[in-house]
C-alpha cells in the first residue's frame, strides 16, 4: 500500500513537472496582434509609431502569422527553433501600389518581410514584443486590442 502511495505520488510528480516545463517553453511565446511602433538600427531611429501605414504582425496558435505593410497584406508561417528565437517562411503579400507620403515607411516596406524571414530573438513584456536581428538591429510592437 505505501508503495501504492510513493508510486502515485511520483507519478504525479512527474506529470506536473513535465507540465510546467511545456508552459515554459510557450508561455513566453508571442502569440497575438501587434503593430510596429518604432525601428532601431545602428545609427538611426525610426518612428513607425507616427506613420500614417501600419506595419503589423499577428501571430496565431500552431504557426500563422500574417499582417499588414503599409497597404498591402501578408500571411506565413511561423516556427521557434529556440525559445527565444522566431522565423517566418517566405510571406505571400499582396502587390497594391500604396501612396506612402513618408520616405522612411517607403524604403521600409520593402525590408519588412525580408528582415522577418530571416528569424530574430525576441522578447515580449506586458503589451510590448522586441524583435532583435543579427545585425544589431531591434524592432518594437506594442499589442493591440
Amino acid at each position: 500500500m505505501r508503495l501504492a502511495s510513493i508510486l502515485a505520488g511520483s507519478i504525479l510528480l512527474a506529470v506536473t513537472v513535465g507540465g510546467c516545463a511545456q508552459m515554459a517553453r510557450t508561455a513566453t511565446r508571442p502569440f497575438g496582434d501587434w503593430r510596429l511602433t518604432q525601428v532601431r538600427h545602428v545609427n538611426q531611429v525610426l518612428p513607425a509609431s507616427e506613420w500614417k501605414q501600419a506595419f503589423t504582425l499577428t501571430l496565431r496558435e500552431p504557426d500563422q502569422a500574417s499582417g499588414t505593410v503599409a497597404c498591402n497584406r501578408w500571411n506565413s508561417r511561423v516556427s521557434f527553433p529556440d525559445r527565444d528565437e522566431m522565423r517566418l517562411q517566405p510571406p505571400a503579400s499582396t502587390k497594391m501600389k500604396c501612396l506612402i507620403d513618408e520616405p522612411a515607411a517607403q524604403s521600409f516596406e520593402r525590408e519588412y518581410l525580408h528582415r522577418l524571414g530571416q528569424g530574430a530573438s525576441y522578447s515580449v513584456g506586458q503589451d510590448k514584443l522586441t524583435l532583435k536581428f543579427a545585425d544589431g538591429a531591434e524592432w518594437e510592437f506594442a499589442r493591440q486590442p
